[in-house]
């Protein structure tokens, strides 16, 4: 699903109108750590709700069904996200190693990715189900 924003974005440069208090709707930031394993690992629910002062969850991908292997989504919290997001990767992907040692997910041997989400949950979310964009 394209975020807010960036739908806002093609319907402008559509010319097609849209009630304008769309473009007041703001979001949290997300930095999102992809942790993928090079080999099993112990199995957790689907997510672990705030195992740590700085994550909000951590999803197992597998046990969801999206992955056939071995992996899990760490998503960092909005206040963490907020105050790192303009690090590096590289400099995130060290403090992600940290806390996933502080929570005891096993540092895999394969792959870390950091992402960053500019468009994460709404901090103000509309009270309406949808719109109806009309062209003009």
């Amino acid at each position: 699903t394209c975020p807010l924003p960036q739908s806002l974005d093609i319907l402008d440069q559509s010319q097609i109108a849209y009630p304008s208090h769309l473009k007041d709707i703001t979001y949290h930031k997300a930095i999102i750590a992809l942790v993928k394993f090079a080999q099993k690992h112990r199995p957790i629910d689907k997510v672990i709700r705030a195992p740590h002062e700085h994550v909000e969850a951590v999803y197992d991908q597998m046990q969801k069904g999206l992955s056939t292997l071995p992996a899990w989504t760490v998503v960092f919290n909005s206040p963490f996200s907020e105050q790192h997001f303009e690090k590096t990767d590289e400099e995130l992907l060290e403090m992600a190693k940290k806390v996933m040692t502080e929570i005891n997910i096993p540092l895999p041997s394969h792959e870390i990715q950091i992402k960053k989400w500019r468009f994460s949950r709404t901090k103000n979310p509309s009270n309406e189900k949808f719109f109806q964009a009309m062209q003009t």
